[in-house]
């Protein structure tokens, strides 16, 4: 796997299409639209890219933590230490959030938003919904394409056009649904 330099992999359509790569390296979308396969094996994808996960509350976790925020509900982070990457995610939030938490977090690895050969991390919490960052802006893109790629996701509308349905073959949660209908252009 390469991965990009972060400061040409910020916009949308690129972080889409290093997301759709990375899939196809896994999973042949062909095979996928016949049998009507729609959940991404995440663990396939991290256990592959050698990705530590941790689960637990993160919030409980970092409590005592001065430099990082509580005050918003830790989703997730990505962090980087000398043995590699690992992936936390707040085992409080619903397994459809967990999925786009995680998914998110490979996105920012395979743009490669952690930078240098220092130990940091990047935290996912309510903020990085606001889409002013542009490296979180291409992480929910490259997640909303591995968690429901456009084409299998198309194909899922097609055989239901009910998109409580469309999240549950997806394993993704309503509004991530309606968020990808609407950017996708299939709603208004």
């Amino acid at each position: 796997m390469t991965m990009a330099n972060s400061s040409k992999i910020l916009d949308k359509k690129s972080a889409a299409e290093k997301a759709i790569e990375l899939y196809e390296q896994f999973f042949n979308i062909d095979e996928a639209l016949d049998s009507s396969q729609f959940i991404t094996d995440l663990d396939k994808i991290i256990e592959a890219l050698g990705i530590k996960l941790l689960e637990g509350n993160l919030n409980d976790i970092f409590a005592d933590d001065p430099e990082v925020d509580t005050e918003e509900q830790i989703a997730g982070f990505l962090y980087k230490e000398a043995s590699g990457y690992m992936i936390a995610v707040n085992d409080q939030d619903a397994l459809t959030r967990q999925r786009f938490t995680v998914a998110h977090e490979i996105g920012h690895l395979v743009l490669n938003h952690l930078e240098g050969d220092e130990a940091h991390s990047i935290f996912r919490n309510g903020v990085t919904t606001t889409g002013t960052d542009p490296r979180e802006i291409a992480a929910n893109a490259f997640a909303a394409e591995l968690l429901m790629p456009e084409r299998l996701f198309k194909r899922g509308f097609f055989l239901s056009d009910d998109s409580s349905e469309l999240a549950m073959r997806f394993a993704v949660s309503l509004e991530a649904t309606h968020v990808r209908l609407r950017n996708l252009g299939m709603i208004w």
